[in-house]
């Protein structure tokens, strides 16, 4: 289903759309439609009542990049997209914009490296999500460059949409 924002993922046998099949352990993902760099990116997805994704075990990347094969499916999407990992306060200690623990990463090899020479590269990216040796592992590059994104959205008991995320208000 395609929204005004992005894509919900998820259909049903004969291309029917159904709420859960866009959620994994209680959280909804949507991919942008827009694209923005990265600071515009983590504001929209936070006015959307989420937060950039956050990617916390291999079953939770391996559920993003299939929803990403599926973008390629769909729309032969292959773009680096971004993620809300960053290390804009202290180069080299990686956050996840929500606060949580960092339990799990899938850098390339010999990332992050922070080596473009021009500007800090303090945000991540999945940078080839759907072929070759190098599927859906990650990179660090600078802020600037407009792409799209993973939207995060927890989802209360009984379904409902959070308004805001806890870590928000903090």
């Amino acid at each position: 289903m395609i929204s005004h924002f992005g894509i919900l993922w998820g259909r049903a046998e004969g291309g029917q759309s159904h709420d859960k099949a866009n959620t994994f352990n209680g959280h909804e993902y949507i991919l942008s439609q827009q694209r923005k760099n990265w600071p515009m990116a983590v504001k929209d997805a936070e006015s959307r009542g989420g937060y950039l994704v956050v990617i916390n075990s291999p079953e939770e990347q391996a559920y993003i990049e299939k929803l990403l094969a599926e973008a390629y499916q769909r729309e032969k999407f292959e773009e680096p997209v971004w993620i809300g990992f960053t290390d804009e306060e202290c180069e080299g200690n990686w956050k996840w914009v929500n606060g949580e623990e960092v339990k799990f990463t899938f850098w390339q090899k010999g990332q992050p490296t922070n080596a473009n020479g021009i500007t800090a590269e303090n945000y991540a990216v999945i940078w080839n999500a759907i072929s070759g040796d190098q599927k859906g592992q990650w990179n660090d590059i600078a802020g600037d460059s407009p792409m799209r994104y993973i939207v995060e959205i927890e989802r209360k008991l009984g379904g409902q949409r959070s308004n805001k995320p806890d870590w928000a208000s903090k």
